[in-house]
């Protein structure tokens, strides 16, 4: 199972995978026969990104059918509470939902979270640049 989370996320559908890097990432998860999964809290961060933006939520909406979502509950917090190394609120929030559904790896676009993954012994693949 791969995590996907927000930075790499909006990267493919706001356009701004200039490198590939995401385009690659998802070709993988396809070729390789594995399941892309997020937390409730991406749907959360790509509404507000949505709004901001003025853009149609159906661009977005097609993009989060594709993934598998996570919900939250008590546990999560918990996780996120337990990170020792610094990292953003929501991303300690994703860090937390990627460790507890079990994914192998994280798609992220974001160095800091890809240092904590790390940090958490979650193998990180690249999605940014």
């Amino acid at each position: 199972m791969i995590y996907i989370d927000t930075s790499a996320f909006l990267r493919s559908v706001l356009d701004q995978d200039l490198s590939g890097a995401v385009a690659r990432q998802r070709e993988w998860v396809k070729s390789d026969g594995r399941r892309l999964i997020s937390s409730q809290l991406l749907t959360l961060e790509v509404r507000r990104v949505q709004v901001r933006t003025g853009r149609q939520w159906s661009e977005f909406q097609k993009e989060l059918d594709y993934l598998e979502m996570a919900g939250f509950d008590e546990e999560d917090f918990q996780l996120a509470f337990d990170i020792d190394v610094h990292v953003k609120s929501l991303d300690a929030l994703h860090l937390a939902s990627c460790m507890k559904v079990g994914a192998d790896v994280l798609i992220t676009a974001d160095k800091t979270m890809c240092g904590a993954a790390q940090h958490l012994g979650i193998e990180v693949r690249w999605a940014g640049d």
